[in-house]
């Protein structure tokens, strides 16, 4: 996950998501882990304990997607949300652009009359059978088995050690 290209205000994730920004209104730059004390991150808080209670109001300079039943009187900025990690997710994938890696790594296995579309990464280790199709903008990461005559589609994530289109253990 990279940096967005400018700071964007707080307030404007807060429209994004349709909820009411609390607190002030600060200028952000990247998501970070909870524990991070760098400013202008973005963070999401589910879990409660009163010692986060008392880490959260350190952190003025961070924006929270926090749980919409916290109540303890939290001042630093944030959203309250039903599902933060869920709205998480929505401000990464709308503010934060991931540096999307295409291309074959050299150990994978590519069988005869295999067609692979634009933008997609094949790992390492990774075998595909013959006659089968790679739709675009799909990744394919390490250790990865596709039988032949196998398609998949666009804009997959097909994750470390899977094995597609042969028969399980049934």
């Amino acid at each position: 996950m990279k940096k967005t290209e400018a700071k964007v205000c707080s307030s404007e994730y807060a429209r994004y998501l349709g909820l009411p920004h609390i607190g002030k209104k600060i200028l952000l730059s990247q998501p970070t882990a909870l524990e991070s004390n760098e400013p202008g991150s973005l963070k999401f808080f589910t879990k409660t304990t009163m010692g986060n209670y008392n880490f959260l109001n350190k952190s003025n300079e961070a924006f929270y997607v926090l749980h919409a039943d916290l109540e303890l009187g939290i001042d630093v900025p944030h959203v309250k949300s039903n599902n933060p990690r869920l709205d998480y997710c929505k401000l990464l994938n709308k503010f934060f652009k991931l540096d999307k890696i295409s291309g074959i790594e050299e150990s994978a296995a590519i069988g005869k009359n295999v067609q692979i579309e634009e933008g997609v990464y094949i790992g390492h280790n990774v075998v595909i059978g013959a006659d089968t199709r790679i739709g675009s903008n799909t990744r394919i990461l390490h250790n990865v088995v596709i039988a032949e005559k196998t398609t998949i589609g666009h804009d997959c994530l097909i994750k470390s050690g899977t094995v597609i289109g042969q028969k399980g253990f049934g």
